[in-house]
């Protein structure tokens, strides 16, 4: 990840969404900064395996997956996912480019009112 890529990560996370899912790789890069590493609260059961842990002290739950592709992520804002790949989630949205958080802030504002 660039840095272009982990401050759009880091603004989607600071939006505080209910539940994101990103890419295995991108949350362990990510968690490799320090100190984004002292904001994650990481989930140690065993019946959970793709919920990773929590920012914000437990108000965005993280779900990571190998079958997400690099640099995406997938918002769940209303319902509570039971899997990375089931309902509730949106469609994938690219964090890549310079101004990507803010298209998906628009994007899931406009989806409230669908």
């Amino acid at each position: 990840m660039n840095r272009v890529q982990i401050e759009n990560l880091r603004t989607i996370i600071d939006l505080q969404y209910p539940h994101i899912c990103v890419s295995e790789y991108d949350l362990k890069q990510f968690l490799n900064i320090p100190w984004e590493a002292k904001r994650f609260y990481p989930m140690r059961t065993k019946g959970w395996y793709e919920k990773k842990g929590f920012f914000h002290n437990g108000k965005t739950t993280v779900w990571a997956t190998l079958g997400m592709k690099q640099n995406h992520i997938k918002i769940a804002d209303k319902e509570i996912p039971t899997l990375s790949s089931g309902a509730y989630w949106s469609k994938d949205f690219s964090f890549e480019e310079e101004g990507s958080a803010n298209i998906i802030q628009r994007m899931m504002k406009l989806k409230a009112f669908w």
